[in-house]
């Protein structure tokens, strides 16, 4: 029941504390490197929550939740690598 800015805030700030690690993780290409772990993170997040709505994991959902969260995860290393220059609020927003 956490507000979603609230929670994406809490989530920026963590992300600027760790700038230098974040990069220099974002860089690996390995398959347990952490684009992969953030990818498989959020997509359990999201098929979760989609499941206790009764959502099938399945077919047009199933693609997606790939395309949601490989999008989301290639976003958020393109802004970490520029630097975090876009304000919270307009990635909120």
């Amino acid at each position: 029941y956490y507000p979603f800015s609230a929670s994406c805030r809490d989530l920026y700030a963590r992300y600027r504390e760790k700038e230098r690690f974040l990069r220099n993780a974002f860089a690996s290409k390995d398959a347990n490197g952490l684009i992969e772990v953030m990818r498989r993170s959020a997509r359990a997040t999201y098929t979760h929550y989609l499941a206790v709505q009764g959502v099938e994991d399945e077919g047009d959902v199933s693609f997606m939740l790939d395309l949601f969260t490989i999008g989301a995860v290639e976003l958020t290393r393109q802004w970490v690598n520029r630097g975090m220059d876009t304000p919270d609020d307009k990635l909120i927003e």
